[in-house]
Formats: structure tokens, sequence, C-alpha cells
């Protein structure tokens, strides 16, 4: 009887040890995963800050993720693990959503780590991506990537599958086009003032303000524009210069370039601007300006009368 149970109690012992080799050589179903408690499963995050915005349309930006492989085990599933420790394992990465107006791009597609020794540790994997936006992209509205990470079945671990999604940002664009019909404007000195308008568009990639200055004015000239207008991306609106030339009497040939300075701002965040540039108009001012005649015509009668007053005395003397 004891012999017959020492037999028996054999057999079993190497009908598991058995089972248990052969579900560790020979793939097998996910049953046979969950019979042991194993499983496995990646995770994904950035870690760059997480205020970092991407410039659009001037620069590629290096995106960091760490990709973190797990194994998790039951009770039973120890001697299992224990002669898998080493393995290959292959990690498949897909970039399954791109926002619009980005490029991504991911150096490689396949992650190869191997089972480590200790189920409990942690294989971390660091990975760099290259992101670049256009400049339709909205300013500081969250953009989403979506990567899949595919793992096959290793042994009795059954095959895992997930999509991570990891957000990232664009910056403000400043970018403002503006232009005016003309160049280079005539007026005369007698005209009241004249309003030179100029087109303005907004190109960048969120409601700008934009902020308008002429400096370098001449004394004599009198000289406006709107100072702010505010904008959607791709509104267009009309600003204007308004100038009034010198206007002294006598004849008038006075010409200035005037140099309108133009800033965007984000209108949220007036601090965050774009590049500060300007355009030039010429006004020339050519004519007869009569305006403070007024000031000097008591002495052109006076001359007058001294000039007549001396011919007839000379006319008298030359009489004698």
């Amino acid at each position: 009887m004891t012999k017959n149970f020492r037999s028996v109690k054999a057999t079993l012992i190497m009908s598991i040890f058995l089972f248990s080799l052969f579900a560790a050589v020979v793939p097998s179903t996910s049953a046979a995963g969950s019979l042991f408690g194993l499983s496995q499963y990646v995770q994904i995050e950035w870690t760059n800050p997480s205020d970092m915005a991407i410039t659009p349309s001037q620069d590629t930006r290096s995106y960091n993720f760490d990709l973190t492989y797990r194994v998790t085990k039951g009770p039973f599933g120890g001697l299992i693990y224990s002669l898998l420790v080493g393995k290959a394992v292959d990690i498949k990465l897909d970039l399954v959503k791109i926002p619009e107006g980005c490029t991504i791009t991911l150096p490689v597609n396949t992650v190869t780590v191997n089972l480590p020794s200790n189920p409990d540790t942690p294989v971390i994997v660091s990975i760099s991506t290259q992101i670049s936006v256009s400049d339709t992209v909205p300013a500081f509205v969250d953009q989403e990537i979506g990567i899949k990470a595919s793992i096959p079945q290793v042994g009795p671990i059954p095959k895992y599958d997930q999509t991570y999604t990891l957000r990232f940002k664009a910056s403000y664009l400043g970018k403002l086009k503006v232009n005016t019909e003309k160049q280079s404007i005539l007026i005369g000195p007698m005209d009241s003032a004249t309003s030179i308008p100029i087109q303005v568009t907004n190109e960048g990639n969120a409601q700008t303000l934009a902020k308008f200055n002429v400096y370098d004015i001449p004394e004599d000239w009198s000289v406006l524009v709107t100072d702010h207008i505010i904008l959607d991306p791709k509104e267009t609106d009309t600003i204007y210069l308004t100038v009034t030339p010198p206007k002294g009497f006598g004849y008038h040939d006075d010409q200035y370039t005037f140099k309108i300075e133009y800033t965007p701002c984000w209108s949220n965040d007036p601090s965050k601007t774009g590049a500060i540039e300007q355009i030039t108009v010429a006004v020339q001012s050519r004519g007869l300006s009569v305006i403070g005649i007024e000031v000097i015509l008591p002495i052109i009668i006076l001359i007058i009368v001294i000039l007549f007053i001396a011919y007839i005395f000379i006319k008298r003397m030359l009489r004698k």
C-alpha cells in the first residue's frame, strides 16, 4: 500500500514538472497564462517638462518618453517564470493618431527587451521622438498623439496591446502680414490730414493683439497711426496712418519716409510676442502754401507803400 502511494506521489510530481516544462517551452493559450497568473504590460510616459511647447514652423523638438515593461505572476507562476528568464521580448510601437498639422517621427518601431531575473523589476527604455508643428496648430491647445504598444505571446504569458495617449502643445506664433497699396504718397501742403490705409492680416496661430507705433517724426509734421487692433487667425483689418505736412507760407517740396513699427502679441497674454517688424511709407508734400500770409501781409503792404512813395519822390525830383 505504501509502495503504491509513493508511486502515485512520484508520478504526480513528475506530471506537474513535465506540465510546467511543457508550458514554458511550447507556446500555450492565454488560459495557461491565467492559470499561473502570468501577464505582461508596458507603460509610456513623457519625461519632458509639462510646459515645454513647440514653436510652429521654426523648430523640431525632441520629446522623450520612457517605455516601462513589467511582468506579473501569481503564486504558482514562479517556477515557470524562472524558465523564461532572459528570453527576448519584442515590443512593437505604432503611431495610430497624429494631430493635423503635426509631424512626428519615431526612431524605432520595435523595442527588444529581455525578461529580467526578477519579475518585480521593471525594464525601462528611453525613446526620443521628433515633433514639429505647422503655423495652423493653435497655440497652447493640447494636441494628442496615440502610440500603440503590441507584445506577442511569450510562452505561457499572454500577448498584450494597448494604445497610449501623449499630449503636447504648440507655442504662440506671432506673425502679421502688413502692407499698403502705395509705398509713396504725394500730397499738397494745403491739404488737410491725409489718411493712408494699411491692411493687416493675422497669419499666426492665435488671436493676436497687433500694436503699431510711428517713431522719428519730423518736428513740422503731424502724424498719427492706429495704435492697436485685435485679430483672429487669418482675419484681415485696416489701420490708418494719418499725415499732416508742414503748412508754413511759401513753396514746399518736403519729403519724409515714415517707419511704422508693429508687434504681434498673444491677446490672452501680451507678454508672449512675435518678432518686431516695420514697414515704411514715403510722403512728399509739394506745392505753394499761403497759410501764414496774414503774418507777413502788413509787411508786404508797408514795402509796397514805401516803394510807391519812393517812386513819387524820385519822379518829382527828375522833373525839377
